[in-house]
């Protein structure tokens, strides 16, 4: 009985500091799909997910990483510029400010984001990703575009 007394308090003690625990971001948002960069390599965009989500829409998420050292005051990837390509079917898809998260990375972080655009019709294997950044450094916005990125779709 007193063996089951510290196994119960050992356990509860463990059950209590697991939310104190910092969970790594690749952990707690799983593996991403995709990756691309832009130029200097310090901004990454890492695609976690592209999913039918209801019906007529697709939920896309991504995290955003700004690993510039100096400071950039603001970086923006604007969701309403995000292109979403299916060039087998010939199709484009586009969103709104409204069916986007604001995205603004300040240096030396990163940010989950997303966006929701209409769905295609039936159930494409890949779809393309196109983004487009702003920096906006020293009174002087610059905008930075990614290279197209292939994006396995998902329909669950």
């Amino acid at each position: 009985m007193r063996l089951s007394k510290v196994i119960g308090a050992f356990v509860m003690a463990i059950s209590m500091a697991g939310p104190l625990m910092p969970v790594p971001t690749a952990f707690a948002e799983g593996e991403p799909i995709a990756t691309t960069q832009q130029g200097t390599g310090k901004i990454r965009i890492n695609v976690m997910s592209l999913k039918r989500t209801e019906g007529d829409t697709m939920t896309f998420r991504y995290t955003v990483i700004n690993d510039n050292e100096e400071r950039v005051p603001d970086l923006s990837v604007r969701g309403d510029l995000i292109e979403i390509f299916d060039f087998v079917n010939r199709r484009k898809y586009s969103t709104s400010v409204a069916a986007t998260s604001n995205c603004d990375v300040p240096s030396q972080s990163q940010k989950l984001c997303w966006s929701v655009f209409g769905a295609p019709k039936g159930n494409p294997k890949t779809l393309s990703v196109k983004f487009v950044a702003f920096i906006s450094k020293e009174g002087r916005t610059a905008q930075e575009d990614f290279d197209i990125v292939s994006v396995p779709f998902s329909s669950d």
